[in-house]
């Protein structure tokens, strides 16, 4: 909703930056005046009451201007999958995943749910993981095994297809930025292909489910379908 609406920069070099100048152009409109300056990993908050415009819960480009007009950031962001569904204007906040790395702005997989209703305006929800060994990682990474939950293997027929594929998916730890993952796919356990992210996908019985689908169908000559989970901390 409007009234809970707000947008947030951080700084994720290591000296502080002048924001003098620098401008939302497009989603909505504000430019930074005065001596405005950001600090080395610190977050400034914009609410609506700043600036002009509003956000589109359904997704809209935004970009942001350097003082000279040259573009730091822009792209557009997305209510539907496989971008996270449950940020749309009435719960969690749309969250940038580990922004001190970087990642793809206009990739869905770059972004999820905050963990609490409203988001962090100013923080960050994010976890980090100090444990060891394997088991402590799966068990950090994720709410529960998904090898011990079948509801997270499905055999779905490709629309206006008659090919039918493998989907697998996992109840990630939200606050878990520091973890990467993927699902990948073989029918001989031997020659292993990453899955088409299909995306984060909420509700209420499941929480935020992330997905893949396997690049192969499940035919009569290839009956068979393993997965297995790659985990990966940054």
């Amino acid at each position: 909703s409007e009234e809970n609406e707000f947008i947030e920069l951080m700084n994720i070099s290591d000296q502080a930056i002048q924001l003098t100048g620098v401008s939302f152009s497009t989603g909505i409109q504000y430019t930074f005046e005065g001596n405005a300056t950001l600090d080395p990993m610190a977050r400034t908050v914009l609410n609506p009451s700043d600036y002009t415009g509003q956000l589109d819960n359904g997704g809209e480009n935004i970009t942001l201007l350097d003082a000279d007009g040259n573009i730091i950031e822009s792209f557009r962001y997305n209510d539907k999958s496989p971008w996270p569904e449950a940020p749309d204007g009435n719960g969690p906040s749309l969250v940038r995943i580990a922004p001190e790395h970087r990642l793809d702005p206009e990739l869905a997989s770059s972004w999820r749910p905050s963990v609490q209703d409203n988001g962090n305006p100013g923080s960050s929800d994010a976890s980090s993981f100090e444990g060891q060994g394997q088991e402590a990682i799966f068990s950090y990474a994720l709410k529960e095994s998904p090898f011990k939950n079948p509801k997270f293997y499905q055999i779905t027929q490709l629309k206006d297809s008659t090919d039918f594929v493998f989907i697998a998916s996992i109840e990630p730890n939200l606050s878990a930025d520091d973890v990467a993952y993927s699902i990948e796919f073989s029918s001989d356990l031997k020659q292993w292909t990453e899955g088409i992210f299909l995306g984060n996908i909420h509700s209420e019985s499941s929480g935020s489910t992330l997905s893949w689908q396997s690049k192969s169908p499940v035919t009569d000559q290839n009956p068979q379908q393993f997965a297995r989970v790659k985990i990966t901390i940054r």
